[in-house]
């Protein structure tokens, strides 16, 4: 006989705001789709790479009832499931006139932001093919002092596009530059 543990609701959940990783996702989604992107979530690198339908998960409407189920304390599991993240797959694949942009991101419940960030980088860096002149890159950020203070740009980071998004409606999507967050590579020589 085999018994089930009743599911618990998380304790910290936290009212709907932008900042939450999968609403940021699909804010961003919805912000590229109004620009004439082709927009997936969730899409297989290996559909990313094909001509064909980019596959995933379409972005939903953030509207007042997506909002209201969100922070409902009957209807908390749909904060994590209004869409699926398989492992593996891209947060986000966008395609436009032969460009194709895949961008990783992060939100909120992301503790370790320097960790967080170097992940995003690490993991795009492991991606990019520079043969393919089709392909762009970019991270997808909260904004706010707790995360600017962790980007760090010593050089070489032209490749890689950053959007931050705003916590309050409408959730704000803007295009950062790395030379916002450069620093000097200076090596202090040892004393003698």
């Amino acid at each position: 006989m085999t018994e089930t543990v009743p599911e618990r609701r998380p304790k910290n959940l936290r009212p709907f705001d932008y900042h939450h990783e999968k609403v940021a996702l699909t804010r961003l989604a919805r912000w590229l789709a109004e620009q004439g992107w082709e927009v997936g979530l969730s899409v297989s690198p290996k559909k990313a790479a094909s001509d064909g339908e980019l596959g995933g998960e379409a972005p939903v409407e953030m509207d007042d009832e997506f909002i209201r189920r969100f922070n409902s304390d009957d209807e908390w599991r749909f904060r994590y499931t209004f869409y699926y993240d398989q492992p593996g797959n891209f947060d986000l694949v966008a395609r436009r006139d032969g460009v194709v942009l895949i961008v990783e991101a992060k939100g909120r419940s992301a503790t370790n932001k320097r960790g967080a960030i170097a992940r995003l980088i690490g993991g795009l860096s492991l991606e990019r093919d520079p043969a393919k002149s089709g392909r762009r890159y970019a991270i997808l950020l909260p904004e706010g002092p707790a995360w600017d203070k962790w980007l760090r740009n010593y050089g070489g980071l032209d490749w890689l596009q950053i959007y931050r998004i705003g916590a309050p409606a409408p959730g704000e999507i803007r295009e950062d530059s790395w030379a916002n967050y450069e620093h000097s590579a200076e090596v202090s020589k040892p004393s003698r």
